[in-house]
């Protein structure tokens, strides 16, 4: 039932309008901040949840709060408005603080090294504003309903409404404001929304003297009908909000396989996930009040749901199907790409309406009376929000990693469909045997419908420049796990060579037959420094992958060779090979750690010679934060004197301004560097010192005299020093050129991730990362030499490996010198 009066129905609409913008601006801090904490704290899954983990816990803390507020308080309204100006000025305030963060963490030892300490100083950093933001809802519920005709109405429209603006702050904070404005520039429109909003409430409160004296007064003590339902409903929010959030998780999971890892794509999925809950909860607005047997209908809600929930996990198998069907529709990539967004968001609609629609029964059911409103419905919003905390645990700390998604997704239908059982003493005798035969026709469906199979999610994973992954190449899968950050696999399509994969995406490849056979471009980016520092004792590896570049540099006589992997599923995926592979791990030198990369060069502080950097693709969440200035600023802090760093970079899936970007970024933190380039594998290494960097035959020589070095090498027809300059492409100088008027790339613009994330072709003309290259390098070696006569050696080289075209812009600038010293005689 609609309010009764106008009065009631303008303050009901005025709500509506402030829990919008409110919910919006919430999103978009909980996207932001946990994308600033990440970088000081780690990347990794267990960092992230960590801090939503706290993020939630304010939440909930909030709402459990906001009844002793209203107790003490006649004035909802004002205390709204304090809320909302106190969330701006905490989000504003906070914000250099997080961007300021990593400095902490690098002077303070133990800060954030361990769980505990991480949750606590995100907790810490975290709990007043969030605690602001949990006490909104429940106190703009007790200003807005002003009557028992309107609890259900006015409940389920200041959810669905918060839960809108959610939706616009989830994908207008990953596709508009973050790309645009960066993430600081997003937090603060997040502020001048809540500002916007305690304004405007601060205006309507002056202008009509609103306050609670107007809402009609019942007596204390007033008893609800629906009295023996609350501990059902309060059970049922508890079990819909864990169980919400637990399979946002698990969906998440499975669909950023078939989205892409990153920020697009996770705002996608959450976008869709939020509106279904927000058009459920809208849906039931007008019915909450007329129902005559609630208890049933929540009931079968939950029967209805636990449905749905199996069959969204009985389709993700069969959405590779669908997704395939969609790269034949005409109309080109982009609308491909729409089209699969299409199908990932329709799977999972049916579920999240129902956790719409069934939030507000529930909360109603629990509330009770008008009079006992105010009271309840913080401690009830609580109980959800503390909920879905443990669901999303449980989700990402126990169930994916140890048990797998599809006992997650099945686990939570399961759980759903018991919860009516709660209802039982409410219901009628023919509707407690309706539930029974529900329930066993649910348990056969669940047993019987198709389970979670990643073999077919991973096949319809498809990436240009990796056309050999496609399904109908006959191949084997020598490994699949399910890892913290996505699903780990090994595949052969030959039984010589094997790919191993994240979420369908290739990492690294291994020559299962030869164990000196190793992939060029990974083998140089270790090599390279080595050979090139004069006393190289010390390294650090940022990637195992398939363990190449760590292979590479174990050849050598360094003394210890740190490997930083995040991903474990990758360590245990690389031992499942056996041969050189494992091998490497049990090198005594080597020394690996599962963590985040970037939070580890944080927390220690000892000089390295050399570090090489290997991460997984620039385009997506977590990898971009390793190629930013703020990155390359910290490993140039932790580079001893004279210290070499090398960085992978893609040119698949590359367009030229961002490529010029991060070349710019790069060479605007080393004074000294180079770039190589292998075209046959679409791989750019970037090399950068604080010293000058000098391939001296004479001294390098000896390097290349080590037998499991020069082995390597000479499969690429290495036997000299100069032979290394085959894959040169550009100078610092010429990158520098190359990049002049770019963008840098910074943790907050998170550059990489935002322009590539959105290529949906491979680029071509002005924006080919080849044609960059191309027409900025002029083989400008020069300065990496230890004198011109050099050149002429080089020359004759690159004319035997058919390099043709640098070979005469050697002898171009060989004969430019000789002339240049004619003319001086």
């Amino acid at each position: 039932m609609s309010p009764s009066t106008a009065g009631e129905r303008r303050i009901l609409a005025l709500a509506t309008a402030f829990v919008v913008p409110s919910g919006a601006a919430a999103l978009i801090y909980q996207v932001v901040w946990v994308r600033l904490l990440g970088l000081s704290m780690g990347a990794a899954s267990a960092s992230v949840a960590t801090v939503v983990a706290a993020f939630f816990l304010g939440l909930a803390v909030g709402s459990a709060l906001a009844p002793r507020w209203l107790r003490r308080s006649r004035d909802p309204l004002a205390i709204y408005c304090a809320l909302e100006a106190a969330i701006a000025v905490f989000g504003l305030l906070l914000l250099p603080g997080l961007l300021q963060l990593d400095a902490l963490v690098a002077v303070v030892p133990g800060v954030s090294e361990w769980a505990p300490v991480r949750f606590t100083v995100a907790l810490l950093l975290l709990v007043l504003p969030t605690i602001c933001m949990g006490a909104t809802y429940p106190v703009v519920v007790a200003w807005a309903v002003r009557g028992q005709a309107s609890v259900g109405h006015g409940l389920s429209l200041l959810y669905a409404a918060n839960t809108a603006g959610a939706v616009l702050g989830a994908l207008g904070s990953g596709f508009v404001l973050i790309p645009w404005l960066g993430l600081d520039g997003a937090v603060v429109v997040a502020a001048a929304l809540n500002g916007s909003v305690a304004l405007v409430a601060v205006l309507a409160r002056r202008r009509c003297q609103w306050g609670d004296a107007a809402a009609p007064q019942v007596p204390e003590g007033a008893e609800s009908g629906e009295a023996p339902l609350r501990g059902a409903a309060l059970l049922a929010l508890a079990g819909t909000g864990l169980g919400a959030v637990a399979n946002e998780v698990g969906w998440t999971h499975v669909l950023s396989i078939l989205t892409g890892t990153t920020l697009y794509g996770f705002s996608a999925i959450l976008g869709t996930y939020l509106t279904g809950m927000a058009v459920g909860s809208f849906a039931v607005r007008r019915r909450l009040a007329t129902l005559d047997d609630p208890a049933r209908v929540l009931a079968a809600g939950l029967v209805l749901l636990a449905f749905s929930l199996i069959t969204t996990r009985a389709a993700l198998s069969l959405l590779p199907v669908a997704f395939e069907s969609a790269r034949s529709l005409e109309g080109g990539a982009a609308l491909q790409h729409a089209a699969r967004y299409a199908m990932a968001g329709a799977l999972i609609l049916l579920p999240t309406l129902l956790y719409g629609a069934l939030f507000p029964l529930s909360l109603q059911l629990y509330t009770g009376t008008f009079g006992e409103l105010r009271s309840r419905v913080g401690r009830a919003y609580a109980v959800n929000t503390l909920a879905g905390l443990a669901g999303s645990l449980l989700a990402a700390f126990v169930a994916i990693p140890y048990l797998g998604t599809d006992v997650l997704l099945t686990s939570v239908a399961l759980a759903t469909a018991l919860l009516p059982f709660a209802l039982r003493p409410a219901l009628s005798p023919s509707s407690r045997r309706a539930l029974i035969a529900a329930t066993v026709v649910f348990g056969a469906f669940a047993w019987l419908a198709p389970h979670l199979e990643w073999r077919q999610v991973l096949s319809s994973v498809h990436y240009a420049h990796d056309e050999d992954a496609r399904a109908d190449r006959e191949h084997r899968y020598l490994y699949l796990a399910e890892g913290h950050s996505g699903v780990v696999s090994v595949v052969t399509y030959d039984d010589k060579h094997a790919k191993i994969l994240n979420n369908g995406l290739t990492e690294s490849l291994v020559c299962l037959e030869d164990p000196d056979h190793e992939i060029l471009t990974e083998s140089l980016l270790g090599l390279v420094p080595w050979m090139l520092h004069r006393e190289p004792r010390r390294a650090f590896v940022i990637g195992l992958g398939g363990g190449v570049t760590t292979r590479a540099l174990a050849r050598t006589d360094l003394e210890r060779i740190r490997v930083v992997e995040l991903e474990g599923r990758v360590v245990e995926a690389l031992r499942s090979l056996g041969g050189p592979g494992e091998l490497v791990l049990f090198d005594p030198r080597i020394d690996l750690a599962i963590d985040d990369a970037r939070h580890r060069l944080l927390l220690e502080d000892e000089g390295w010679d050399l570090i090489v950097s290997q991460p997984s693709h620039p385009w997506r969440s977590g990898a971009a934060s390793l190629f930013t200035q703020e990155f390359f600023e910290l490993v140039d802090a932790r580079l001893a004197p004279g210290g070499i760093f090398g960085q992978w970079i893609n040119l698949f899936q590359m367009d030229a301004d961002t490529l010029a970007a991060l070349l710019g970024t790069f060479f605007g933190v080393f004074d000294h560097g180079f770039v190589f380039i292998n075209r046959d594998a679409g791989d750019l290494l970037v090399f950068g010192s604080d010293t000058p960097l000098l391939f001296d035959a004479a001294w390098l020589r000896d390097r290349l005299g080590r037998p499991a070095v020069a082995r390597l090498l000479a499969r690429e027809d290495v036997r000299e020093p100069l032979h290394l300059l085959r894959w040169f492409a550009l100078s610092r100088r010429e990158a520098l050129v190359a990049a002049e008027g770019s963008e840098l790339s910074t943790d907050t613009n998170i550059l990489s991730e935002v322009r590539l994330a959105r290529l949906v072709e491979t680029p071509s003309g002005d924006q080919s990362p080849d044609r960059l290259i191309a027409e900025s390098g002029r083989l400008d070696v020069l300065p990496h030499l230890a004198g011109s006569s050099q050149l002429d050696a080089l020359a004759r080289y690159l004319f035997r490996v058919g390099e043709e075209q640098m070979a005469r812009q050697a002898l171009g600038q060989l004969s430019s010198l000789q002339n240049d010293e004619a003319r001086a005689r």
